[in-house]
């Protein structure tokens, strides 16, 4: 309970000045008479192929990888395999179990050392993402125009109509963020997530070298990537071709299928619930969310576009964020808000937006502690 005290603060401080600067450049701003909020609803063509799609992927997942190995980024059971060897190491250079306390002192050496790991690792994991994003941003920039032949506004690189757009990018974080919050806290309810690498990171190294990475990170970095391939890219393929999106939807399932299959097999039981979650909430919200949304988004197809690019964006911050569940409805927003704009730049602010509460969040509980 006291986190969701803790976010109402913080949520709105942040409505209160952003809704100001928002409406007030809304109201300074020229604007064209019947010009509504939203704007009118039309569809860019989107240009790209199967093999666009797959090209990215490559270049996505490839820096990635190569971003991880040149910081040294290591898996969570890997960090904790190296705290055990650490410690092990340790007894038998000073050849004994430690004394009077020896079932005691080995314990506490491999939870020092391991947090000692996890706290170098989450420096690393931050640093990667903070450098390899923006050459992915401008990677994959080349490849959707360069290569591919598209144009930037066709992957909705556009700041026509920006005040308008803002105003309803302030909306709709306002509704967004609250009810992602909320379907967090009640996920805690029933699970222990993981922590997050910004949250490690700032809890084992809260200097202010530290929070200058993880704000250009969390607020500029990894925004523009995501938006661009998740919102410019896969949703603009989607809703010109509705079959490519029932194809990524299944794809996700058999995926998750497929992963959570494996870990009970190897290891007798699931790490989270959120992928029976995510595998019955997906299925049987699918078809539904189109017909829910009719009256919003008459295109056939559209809905389901956003809703498939959602589950995607969700399953990408499975090995990341502590539940990738909130995420689902947080890509929601993002989507409804960049198809009816035809504008990166509401779903940017949206999602650099909702990174800030999260940042916020730690801090002002980091204040109160």
């Amino acid at each position: 309970m006291d986190e969701l005290i803790n976010f109402l603060l913080v949520w709105c401080l942040l409505a209160v000045l952003v809704g100001v600067l928002a409406g007030t450049v809304n109201a300074c701003a020229p604007r064209k008479p019947g010009d509504s909020l939203w704007g009118p609803q039309r569809v860019r063509a989107a240009p790209w192929r199967l093999m666009d799609a797959a090209l990215a992927a490559v270049v996505f997942v490839g820096l990635d990888y190569v971003g991880a190995t040149l910081f040294g980024v290591r898996s969570q059971e890997r960090v904790l395999a190296a705290s055990l060897r650490g410690e092990t190491q340790c007894e038998a250079a000073a050849g004994m179990p430690g004394g009077g306390f020896g079932p005691i002192l080995p314990l506490l050496r491999s939870a020092a050392t391991y947090a000692l790991e996890a706290a170098d690792q989450a420096r690393r994991q931050v640093w990667a993402v903070a450098v390899t994003r923006p050459i992915q941003f401008v990677a994959l920039l080349l490849l959707f125009t360069v290569v591919a032949g598209g144009r930037s506004y066709q992957l909705s690189l556009t700041l026509r109509r920006w005040p308008r757009v803002l105003l309803a990018a302030y909306l709709v974080w306002l509704v967004i963020t609250p009810l992602a919050k909320v379907v967090f806290w009640l996920l805690l309810q029933i699970e222990t997530p993981k922590d997050h690498p910004v949250d490690t990171l700032l809890r084992f190294s809260d200097t202010l070298d530290s929070w200058f990475l993880v704000l250009f990170t969390v607020l500029i970095s990894a925004p523009l990537l995501e938006e661009l391939l998740f919102r410019g890219f896969a949703q603009q393929i989607m809703v010109n071709s509705p079959e490519v999106a029932d194809l990524t939807l299944l794809a996700v399932l058999i995926g998750i299928i497929v992963s959570g299959t494996t870990q009970v097999w190897e290891e007798g039981s699931l790490r989270s619930g959120w992928p029976i979650v995510l595998l019955i909430g997906t299925g049987a919200g699918y078809l539904g969310f189109e017909r829910l949304m009719q009256r919003w988004l008459p295109r056939p197809g559209a809905a389901r576009a956003i809703y498939a690019t959602s589950v995607l964006f969700a399953l990408v911050h499975s090995s990341q964020w502590p539940t990738p569940i909130p995420l689902f409805f947080l890509s929601l927003g993002l989507g409804y808000l960049g198809y009816r704009t035809q504008s990166l730049l509401g779903p940017l602010v949206v999602h650099s937006l909702f990174n800030l509460t999260t940042i916020a969040e730690l801090y002002s509980a980091r204040l109160l502690d």
